[in-house]
């Protein structure tokens, strides 16, 4: 639902909800390795 009404501002012309956004990052991951569905994967810790 949130992605809709992003997608929606934007196709009016409001990029508002842009200037919620931020950038972090992680220096290393939590697993190395795992199995995923497409091959292996490294995990991160989800952050909020």
């Amino acid at each position: 639902a949130d992605t809709g009404e992003q997608l929606d501002a934007l196709d009016r012309g409001d990029p508002g909800h842009l200037g919620d956004a931020r950038v972090c990052a992680v220096d290393e991951p939590v697993e190395r390795g795992r199995l995923g569905m497409c091959g292996l994967l490294d995990t991160y810790p989800a952050t909020a």
